[in-house]
């Protein structure tokens, strides 16, 4: 797990001054707060534990706020006394860190994506060296577009006047810090000019399509957009949660099903803290396959019972499922309920019409979990227990081992 990250809070905004004067281009207040402090707590539910703040400009403003303790986070100041550019900056800041792979922002924008998620497509080629998160926009012809083959290795960048559908670089990067240091000068250099040029066609350099939501405060008008919107998209992010049972919530039998209560076992730790989920969301249900029910090895009845169980089990310790799911069919072309067919979403919708699939979340462990997710317009989150290599990265936006370790994020 990689827990440090840089974060290049160096930038003067001078494109800002109009509306933002007198402070680093990351101290610019966005209802109420600096907008520093919103990437902050953004690493802290990554599970950063220790940020470099790369600085420049009035870099006394940062330091003297932020300190060497933000929450419980681990702040190391790389103070530029002359400029480095966006490149000699990253190399500066590298120098502070103590491990091999880190994360690097830009501190003028806000991406929210899993890290997690990021980490684990760098690690699964080992000769990744770079890693970029890409945004897909319309582009305006205000950001230049990233190129990449079905590997997802970059091929090449577009000139900022690129327009229509693009895939943005939306300045995070996962490095492996000693490749960096080996192959860059020592002196000032900028990353898009002098460093990315090195990428273009190399399979160790990657690009990922993330979906999240985007914002760079580096104009007036999009500084504005961040003042109307970003504390709400971070109140009101996700509402409800949907699970997938069988290998999330509790044990798989493999080649068989829960057929009964007995049958049914917690994967480790999950009643414990299931009580976490309730508070972090207004409704969770589950939504699972059941095939065994058509193929007669088991009632709905028997399932009743089972769900029944479970509810009492999370009673007990201050959890609970607000209403189980399940689609009883077999593989039939007439079945309008299999995942990742959407009728348990409609189901869902039937008895609670207010529900919003834009602001939640789907938990499973399958493709046919995260294509439900895709198609009900929901987050997806891949629970991959021996992390599967082979599942298509574009169908989850985060991954974890297990739902405990979602549960610890939330």
């Amino acid at each position: 797990m990689i827990f440090e990250a840089i974060v290049l809070a160096g930038g003067k905004g001078t494109r800002l001054q109009s509306v933002v004067a007198d402070v680093p281009k990351p101290m610019a207040d966005v209802s109420g707060r600096p907008f520093l402090e919103y990437q902050l707590d953004y690493l802290i539910q990554q599970g950063i534990s220790r940020v470099v703040l790369s600085v420049g400009y009035k870099a006394e403003i940062i330091i003297n706020h932020i300190g060497d303790l933000y929450k419980n986070l681990s702040i190391v100041y790389a103070h530029e006394t002359q400029p480095l550019g966006t490149g000699g900056g990253i190399r500066f800041a590298l120098e502070k860190t103590i491990s091999e792979t880190v994360f690097v922002l830009n501190g003028d924008t806000f991406f929210d994506i899993s890290l997690t998620r990021i980490a684990f497509l760098h690690a699964q080629d080992k000769s990744t060296q770079f890693s970029m998160a890409l945004k897909p926009i319309e582009n305006n012809g205000r950001y230049g577009g990233v190129k990449i083959n079905d590997s997802f290795a970059i091929q090449g960048f577009m000139a900022k006047d690129a327009v229509g559908n693009s895939l943005i670089n939306a300045g995070i990067y996962c490095i492996n810090k000693a490749f960096f240091l080996n192959n860059t000068p020592k002196n000032s250099f900028s990353i898009e000019d002098d460093f990315f040029v090195k990428i273009k066609g190399n399979a160790d350099f990657k690009g990922f399509p993330t979906a999240g939501y985007f914002i760079d405060i580096g104009i007036p008008e999009d500084y504005q957009k961040a003042n109307q919107e970003l504390q709400f998209v971070i109140n009101h992010r996700f509402q409800t949660l949907l699970l997938d049972r069988d290998g999330v919530i509790n044990q798989k039998i493999e080649d068989d099903y829960v057929r009964k209560t007995e049958d049914f076992v917690f994967n480790e730790g999950v009643k414990e803290q299931f009580f976490i989920l309730n508070k972090a969301f207004r409704q969770i249900f589950v939504v699972t396959n059941q095939r065994g029910i058509s193929r007669g090895l088991f009632s709905e009845e028997d399932l009743k019972e089972i769900h029944d169980f479970v509810n009492q089990e999370l009673a007990k310790l201050g959890g609970k499922i607000d209403k189980f799911y399940f689609c009883p069919c077999g593989k039939t072309e007439t079945c309008t309920c299999r995942k990742p067919k959407t009728g348990m979403a409609d189901m869902i919708l039937q008895d609670f019409p207010n529900i919003d699939f834009s602001k939640a979340i789907l938990v499973g462990d399958s493709v046919s979990d995260l294509e439900f997710a895709r198609n009900i317009g929901a987050k997806s989150v891949f629970i991959a227990r021996d992390l599967k290599p082979t599942t298509d990265i574009l169908l989850f936006d985060e991954i974890y081992e297990t739902l405990v370790d979602f549960i610890e994020k939330h």
